[in-house]
């Protein structure tokens, strides 16, 4: 019987339905996201602030000119003496020069003070961007690796029991072929899906939704593709094994064993219907399939995998869901 899973509460995230129960790639991925955002912000900031060093340096220079020119020394004390005309002409002039000191300083320090708002800001942000990408380029490497040893896997698997078919009892007790099954193909070269891992999000579902809407059109999953993609990014599956697995089963939804059950999960021999799940929506059922294919399954198909999704006839299960994936 096909492993079931819970439905979830959903939310829209750049038009794709996102589930709340949040992943721990997904947890990182938004973290880095997060940091990336600031890290605009901050560029921001310092593009601003940047773009007032030229006049900034104007002043400065021209306020250091002004300072070089008119210093408080005893030379332009006493030449101010000489010029002046009265005790009160010369003290005006001393606070002349003293307010060009002042106002010297104050340009210099405006501009010492923007380059380092500048200097602070680039600190302040880069050790969480440095952390951010670290965890979730570890993460990405993970998720890459099952990849790799999932299909590893599954080859091996097709490599030791491809070519099977089905056994069935006989009248009398003893075992014979399955006339009316196929043997489990020993093609393997579906299984290489070429899912880039270190994608980002809007990347991979962008070209993994393509595909996929590509693959469903003109059935009842028309336009679900971003909703397969997000979920096979989210829960790390190959991103075209619940699509193949929905024509296997319901012929792209068009024959659902209960409402947006589009791949007979949950129905088991002894009571199919009434063991199925059912969904609200195709966004609510997709992510759960995903998710359960994942958790129950692993990252994509392989022949052991197909003996316990469908044990009645595995092999052509295997050999028709294994088919689709190559077409998409």
């Amino acid at each position: 019987m096909p492993h079931a899973a819970q439905p979830a509460f959903a939310q829209t995230y750049r038009g794709t339905t996102i589930l709340q129960d949040q992943t721990e790639f997904e947890r990182l991925t938004n973290a880095y996201e997060e940091v990336n955002a600031r890290i605009g912000e901050v560029n921001e900031q310092i593009a601003a602030i940047e773009s007032q060093l030229p006049a900034a340096q104007e002043r400065a220079s021209a306020a250091a000119v002004a300072q070089y020119k008119n210093q408080r020394d005893w030379i332009s004390l006493v030449c101010a003496l000489l010029d002046a005309r009265s005790l009160g002409d010369y003290l005006q002039q001393v606070d002349y020069i003293e307010y060009l000191s002042q106002t010297s300083m104050e340009a210099i320090g405006e501009l010492r003070d923007l380059k380092a708002q500048a200097e602070e800001l680039r600190a302040q942000i880069a050790p969480d961007y440095e952390a951010a990408a670290a965890a979730l380029h570890a993460a990405q490497d993970q998720r890459s690796a099952r990849q790799s040893t999932a299909v590893s896997r599954a080859v091996s698997q097709a490599s030791m029991l491809g070519g099977e078919a089905s056994v069935g009892v006989a009248a009398d007790g003893s075992e014979q072929l399955d006339g009316h099954s196929q043997a489990a193909s020993t093609d393997t070269t579906a299984l290489a899906d070429g899912a880039d891992w270190f994608a980002s999000r809007d990347d991979f579902i962008a070209h993994w939704a393509a595909r996929i809407d590509a693959y469903l059109a003109g059935s009842p999953l028309e336009g679900q593709g971003a909703n397969f993609a997000q979920a096979a990014w989210k829960y790390n599956v190959d991103p075209r094994w619940s699509p193949a697995i929905s024509n296997t089963e319901s012929s792209k939804g068009r024959a659902c064993i209960r409402p947006h059950n589009a791949w007979g999960w949950g129905a088991a021999d002894s009571d199919p219907y009434g063991l199925a799940f059912e969904w609200s929506s195709w966004e609510e059922a997709i992510d759960a399939h995903v998710k359960g294919l994942s958790e129950g399954y692993g990252y994509t198909i392989s022949i052991m995998n197909a003996r316990t999704y469908c044990p009645p006839n595995w092999q052509s299960w295997y050999n028709n869901t294994l088919f689709e994936m190559g077409s998409i």
